[in-house]
């Protein structure tokens, strides 16, 4: 839920009580070492339903961890809370965030919409994506996750080409 990535239509209204609980989250595993109980009964009903998110944390304009969930499992805030507190302190390209980082933190949530089909015509047709999107691929039992940033798609598939040397 960052300034320029707003959430989906319905959460708007929750963007403080949102970034307020993964704040929350990060400052309760700093203190108590492990991750923070959150009872959905305390929230709106809206952030009561199960969804997916990402949480990404910036330390100094630099990523600081992101962790996230491709599917609805659980109720919005307790998996903004688990993703949070992961982002945090079990990001495995990052060592534990610190207390002296705690107050220049900057933290972004993205909040998925349910997976939708979709058709296209090829493996890469961004044609019609403006700004960010992300697509989960299935084909078989193999699932794989593109990122597209409004210029390239950034995810497994282009891992695989770089390994081709394409």
């Amino acid at each position: 839920m960052s300034s320029n990535n707003g959430p989906p239509a319905g959460h708007a209204a929750y963007r403080d009580l949102l970034l307020q609980l993964a704040r929350q989250a990060i400052q309760h595993g700093l203190t108590h070492s492990e991750p923070m109980a959150v009872e959905p009964q305390d929230y709106p009903a809206p952030l009561r339903e199960p969804r997916a998110c990402f949480v990404t944390l910036q330390l100094d304009g630099q990523l600081r961890g992101c962790i996230g969930s491709l599917e609805a499992f659980q109720p919005l805030v307790a998996d903004l809370a688990a993703n949070a507190h992961a982002a945090a302190f079990h990001d495995p390209r990052f060592p534990p965030l610190t207390s002296p980082e705690f107050d220049r933190l900057s933290i972004h949530i993205s909040i998925l919409s349910p997976p939708e089909p979709l058709a296209f015509a090829a493996v890469r047709e961004p044609t019609q994506t403006q700004g960010r999107a992300a697509s989960r691929l299935l084909v078989g039992s193999n699932a794989g996750l593109e990122v597209y940033d409004g210029n390239n798609w950034v995810g497994e598939q282009s891992k695989r080409e770089r390994e081709k040397g394409k």
